[in-house]
């Protein structure tokens, strides 16, 4: 596994309830040497994977939500009833190349946040696409979001094609309680050995990239008693 830099840093702001609005925004670049890049003035041209996170309010996540899931664009649980934080996932696959190691699989089609220590209200996935995606087994757990390609959406994954050279899928959905505070997680993303063709088990996926994304973690308070102390944290501007 290649090396995460930052890998251990959180940086956070208290989440206020302004309504309608756009909470945080982030551009985050996974390079080919294991590095990720945030927010960066000039961003690189050299780098496999872009992705972009944005985390709206109650208001406008919610109002996102009933959107999406009335167009039916995405799969997962029906609007939630607590108030809510909503980030939104956009991937673009700058110099993937259906695979950087062995050339297989047919684009990114698993997206992996790990590491998420707050349980989810719900995740969404995008059936608009080139394949559809679904939320992947287990997303209730606390330390694992997961996204993976399912062109049938019968939860078998691997078979359907993932994001492409050179595009951008959005509308991967995480929604976690009102007032989270909000960091930097490890992340991956990979294809599969069948080359879309086939539904696989988890063991053969292939061309794994490593990076960070922004996401969802505890308080401080709540990190220490998850044995997580030594989470850097900072306060950054909104």
């Amino acid at each position: 596994m290649r090396a995460l830099w930052l890998a251990s840093l959180g940086v956070v702001g208290a989440v206020s309830a302004a309504s309608g609005s756009v909470i945080y925004e982030d551009v985050i670049y996974w390079l080919p040497n294991g590095q990720s890049v945030v927010n960066p003035t000039n961003p690189p041209t050299d780098a496999w994977i872009k992705v972009q996170e944005t985390v709206y309010d109650d208001v406008q996540g919610r109002a996102i939500l009933t959107t999406q899931l009335g167009l039916g664009l995405v799969t997962g649980p029906g609007v939630p009833n607590a108030p809510l934080n909503l980030y939104a996932y956009s991937i673009t696959n700058m110099n993937y190349n259906n695979g950087p190691f062995t050339g297989g699989g047919a684009g990114i089609s698993g997206f992996n946040i790990v590491d998420g220590w707050v349980i989810p209200l719900g995740i969404w996935a995008p059936i608009a696409a080139n394949s559809a995606w679904e939320p992947a087994a287990g997303n209730s757990s606390p330390t694992d979001y997961e996204w993976d390609i399912d062109a049938n959406l019968n939860g078998l994954n691997g078979d359907g094609i993932g994001i492409l050279l050179g595009q951008t899928f959005d509308s991967f959905y995480l929604a976690v309680p009102d007032g989270t505070m909000h960091g930097f997680l490890n992340a991956w993303a990979h294809s599969w050995s069948g080359g879309g063709a086939l539904e696989q088990p988890a063991s053969i996926q292939i061309d794994t990239v490593y990076g960070l994304v922004s996401g969802p973690i505890p308080s401080p308070g709540a990190a220490a008693l998850l044995g997580l102390g030594g989470l850097g944290v900072i306060r950054r501007r909104r």
